[in-house]
């Protein structure tokens, strides 16, 4: 039985789709040679030869999902294929005009990516993929365009995104870096900014709350991939867990995220301990343990985690999702809601991973040119150690194949 599959790429590896819904991890077979794949699982096979590159079959990894296979092939050399399957000599010994940079001042026809992927997302059922039509479809096709990007592509697609509240996606630079890109709303629909998500009720400015992000992010403010995390790093994880946790005795820290990111987390590390976990949902009959704190949005939250004085709050984490942190850090200085004045940031430095589908805001400013950091500061390592309360390990880190930095910015009062 053959096996639908597709494949995106870039200079480093091809991503590999293979859509085996509900296959079993125990009984799926990999093999990796130097120009061949095979996978099977049960009566299914599905063979890769020749493959136009050659793969390294150490580096090569797979995940399996509930829809489909995910198999990365770490190439030997950089350099696009422009396909899977292809006959010798291998393209990569001659790929000299094949793989060079595009010229400075040709642009890369973004009209026939879009077409190529919209083309493919065509094909897809809901028996591949129960999210087909949404995120199913954005995922890729935002995938490949960031993916493929040159540096400039990269953040006029960032500024154009954000600044628009989601309603263009701009590759030009050029035309975006001249000003603030404006909401476009589909013809015949009215833009109301967002008003449910972080309204602004009863506190009054005197009780105001200080919120503190916390998020792990890539150099291109990547956050996460098809709903996980990745990179897994545990000295990170060890890190996040201590900073969120330490408080004065009789005290406890407060960590607030969204239902999706709740659910993100392994049910065996839930409730996050010796913290007093808040979910915000509008989604009714869900199910949570009796001392996680369930609200319908972030101004309700912070009116009970005000009150409480068994045990009283320390502090107040925000740790995800991306909509939130967008919110939050648009709350000015005087909403009686909250006040988000720190991020502690985990840079992701190294690999990129290309392959985001959610984003962090780009709150300093990094992608947009800013030379003040949208009046962030970054705090020094005295700084740092004395807020969090412990020694934080300073400059880049190294754990499990990812460098990373540990940093807290503070916002200009």
């Amino acid at each position: 039985m053959s096996i639908r599959h597709e494949y995106y790429e870039n200079d480093e590896r091809t991503t590999l789709s293979i859509f085996d819904r509900g296959a079993d991890p125990d009984k799926i077979s990999l093999a990796f040679e130097p120009r061949k794949v095979t996978y099977t699982h049960g009566d299914k096979t599905l063979i890769l030869e020749p493959l136009k590159g050659q793969i390294n079959p150490d580096a090569c990894d797979y995940t399996v999902g509930k829809v489909k296979v995910e198999v990365r092939l770490v190439k030997i050399a950089q350099g696009r294929w422009g396909g899977l399957i292809g006959d010798s000599p291998d393209p990569l010994a001659n790929s000299a005009s094949t793989t060079a940079p595009t010229p400075k001042g040709q642009r890369k026809n973004w009209d026939s990516v879009t077409t190529e992927i919209l083309s493919s997302e065509k094909e897809r059922t809901i028996e591949d993929d129960p999210n087909v039509g949404g995120d199913s479809a954005v995922n890729p096709f935002f995938q490949k365009l960031f993916a493929d990007a040159d540096d400039d592509t990269k953040r006029a697609m960032m500024k154009s995104y954000q600044e628009s509240g989601g309603t263009t996606l701009s590759t030009n630079w050029e035309e975006v870096q001249k000003g603030r890109v404006d909401v476009k709303p589909p013809e015949g629909q009215e833009w109301r900014k967002c008003s449910n998500q972080l309204p602004v009720s009863s506190p009054s400015a005197t009780q105001m709350s200080r919120l503190t992000l916390i998020v792990a992010a890539t150099r291109t403010n990547g956050i996460g991939e098809n709903g996980r995390l990745p990179w897994h790093v545990p000295q990170e994880m060890a890190y996040f867990a201590r900073v969120t946790s330490k408080a004065p005795p009789g005290q406890q820290n407060a960590v607030i995220m969204g239902r999706h990111t709740w659910e993100s987390i392994p049910d065996k590390y839930r409730p996050l301990k010796d913290r007093v976990n808040v979910v915000l949902s509008r989604k009714s009959g869900l199910q949570f343990d009796d001392s996680v704190q369930v609200h319908r949005d972030l101004a309700s939250a912070m009116d009970q985690l005000r009150s409480l004085t068994e045990p009283p709050i320390h502090r107040m984490f925000l740790i995800g999702g991306a909509m939130l942190y967008s919110a939050s850090l648009q709350l000015p200085r005087t909403s009686p809601v909250a006040y988000v004045d720190r991020v502690l940031l985990t840079r992701i430095i190294t690999p990129p991973f290309d392959h985001c589908d959610v984003f962090m805001p780009d709150f300093l400013g990094e992608w947009i040119g800013s030379k003040d950091f949208n009046g962030w500061k970054q705090a020094t390592a005295e700084e740092m150690d004395e807020w969090c309360g412990f020694a934080v390990p300073q400059g880049v880190q190294q754990d499990n194949g990812v460098e990373y930095e540990f940093q807290l910015w503070v916002r200009d009062t």
